[in-house]
C-alpha cells in the first residue's frame, strides 16, 4: 500500500461518517439519554442501573469539559453501567447507513482501494501492507468493512484474511465492540448480524460485548505501539484524532528539553476537522517534529497528502 512504513492513528472523529458520534457527541447522547423511550432498555437496566445513570448524567453535566473516560477516571462507581450504556449506545450505529459509499467523507473506500490497488493475488495483500492502524474507539465499523470487503472481492473466507488483520489491525488500544470471527463465539463475532447492526442484539449479548471495553486509565496493550518501536522514517497519520494528552500518553514521551512537547516520528500528518488557524499552529507546537496539519475530513485529508505518505 505504501513503500514507508505509515500507522494510523484513530480518534471518534474517523467513524463519524458512518453514523458514530464524536467525543462530544457521545457525551450529548449520555446526557439527553431517555431509558424509557429506548428499545431493549427495559431488560437491559434494572432499577439500580438507572439510578445510578441518572446520578451519573446529573454530575457529568457539570464536567463540562470533560469526555466520559475522564469523568470516570473520578467516578469509579459509575464505571461498570457506564460500560453497558456505551456499547448500548454506539452498538446500534454498526451497520454502515444507506448511501455511506456515496458519503463525502467515505475514506473507507478509499483505504481499501489502496490496499487492493494491484493485487491480483490476495496473499500478496499481506505482503506488501506495512505498518499499522491503531484506533482509541471501541467501534468496529472499520473491522468489519475491510473484512467483508475483501472476502468478497476475493472470493475467500474470512479466516484467509487473519495474517493481515493480526499484523495490519485494526488494533484497538482501548477495547473494542465485537471480535473477529476466528477469536470469538457468535455472540461477539463482528460478522454477527446482530453486533453488526446492533439494533436487534440482546441485553445479554450487549452486557457480554461491553466487557471488552476499556477506559484510558485502565490497562491497555500498547507497550507495542509506541513511538520507540516505530521505524525512524516511518509515517503517522491522525484521522478523526482529538490530540488529548491521555491518549498521546499511550504512544509518545515528553520531550526531554522541551516537555511541553511530545516526542514523534519525523513525518507526522494530521486531521484538524473545523480548527482555527490558531488552533491548528498551537497543535503543530505541541509536537517534537513538524506536523502536517489542516482544517480536512479524513478522506480529504488522504487525497490531500497521499504523494507525501505514500513517497
Amino acid at each position: 500500500m505504501y513503500t514507508r512504513e505509515t500507522y494510523f492513528v484513530l480518534g471518534a472523529g474517523a467513524s463519524v461518517p458512518l453514523g458514530l458520534p464524536s467525543a462530544e457527541q457521545l457525551r450529548l447522547k449520555i446526557l439527553n439519554v431517555d431509558l424509557n423511550s429506548l428499545p431493549g432498555s427495559t431488560a437491559l437496566f434494572g432499577p439500580e442501573d438507572r439510578a445510578l445513570i441518572n446520578e451519573l448524567r446529573k454530575k457529568y453535566f457539570f464536567a463540562t469539559d470533560a469526555t466520559i473516560d475522564t469523568f470516570l477516571f473520578h467516578h469509579e462507581k459509575y464505571r461498570e453501567v457506564a460500560r453497558v450504556l456505551i456499547t448500548f449506545l454506539l452498538i446500534k450505529h454498526h451497520d454502515p447507513p444507506a448511501g455511506f459509499a456515496e458519503t463525502t467523507d467515505n475514506w473507507y473506500s478509499w483505504l481499501f482501494a489502496k490496499i487492493v490497488n494491484g493485487t491480483k493475488d490476495p496473499n500478496d495483500i499481506y505482503k506488501k501492507t506495512r505498518g499499522k492502524c491503531i484506533t482509541f474507539n471501541y467501534d468496529t465499523t472499520l473491522d468489519h468493512f475491510l473484512l467483508k470487503s475483501l472476502t468478497h472481492y476475493f472470493n475467500r473466507e474470512p479466516e484467509f484474511f487473519k495474517p493481515f488483520f493480526e499484523s495490519w489491525g485494526p488494533h484497538h488500544i482501548h477495547g473494542k465492540l465485537g471480535d473477529w470471527p476466528w477469536n470469538s463465539s457468535s455472540a461477539r463475532n463482528l460478522l454477527n448480524d446482530e453486533v453488526s447492526k446492533g439494533s436487534a442484539i440482546s441485553a445479554e449479548k450487549i452486557r457480554d460485548i461491553a466487557k471488552g471495553l476499556k477506559f484510558w486509565f485502565e490497562d491497555s496493550p500498547t507497550p507495542e505501539y509506541r513511538y520507540r518501536e516505530f521505524e525512524n522514517n516511518a509515517a503517522m497519520v491522525f484521522l478523526g484524532f482529538g490530540y488529548h494528552d491521555d491518549n498521546l500518553s499511550k504512544m509518545f514521551t515528553r520531550n526531554l528539553t522541551q516537555p511541553t512537547r511530545w516526542d514523534t516520528p519525523r513525518y507526522l500528518y494530521g486531521t484538524g476537522f473545523n480548527m482555527n488557524t490558531v488552533e491548528l499552529e498551537e497543535l503543530k507546537r505541541r509536537f517534537s517534529s513538524r506536523m502536517i496539519a489542516d482544517p480536512f475530513g479524513s478522506l480529504e485529508f488522504l487525497r490531500r497528502y497521499q504523494s507525501d505518505i505514500a513517497i
